[in-house]
């Protein structure tokens, strides 16, 4: 399975034809942490080709049903992750909810790499995810 989105893959290889070799896995990481933050703040319904994709109205959710609900996401849409878990961070001085996403990776070799980021859902309403 490639490590990189088409679309990604396609900017690399206009800029530098003679580039079409493996990715590293820090390129890996990155690109797996910018797709997670644009099917995170999906909004279900708004997408044409799949009425699914997207993140339910987080108006009135409690903190277990946002973690399941991103680990269902991920799982559902982001193919080159295997999550192992989603917690909810307890920060005592935060305007926004901290998640844990621990998961791993398959590399071209076939081991299991563990990858770890960090996903905020700011006062916005909005999911950013850090790696």
């Amino acid at each position: 399975m490639p490590t990189e989105r088409l679309t990604e893959r396609l900017k690399k290889w206009v800029k530098k034809p003679d580039s079409r070799g493996g990715t590293h896995y820090n390129d890996l990481k990155k690109s797996i942490s910018v797709y997670l933050n644009l099917i995170l703040n999906l909004k279900v319904g708004t997408t044409i080709s799949d009425i699914e994709l997207g993140f339910p109205s987080v108006t009135q959710i409690d903190v277990h049903s946002l973690e399941s609900s991103i680990k269902k996401i991920i799982a559902n849409y982001e193919k080159r992750l295997t999550v192992k878990s989603v917690k909810f961070m307890e920060e005592p001085n935060s305007t926004e909810l901290l998640f844990s996403i621990d998961s791993s990776i398959e590399e071209t070799s076939g081991q299991k790499k563990t990858i770890h980021y960090l996903c905020e859902l700011g006062i916005d309403r909005k999911f950013k995810v850090l790696c």
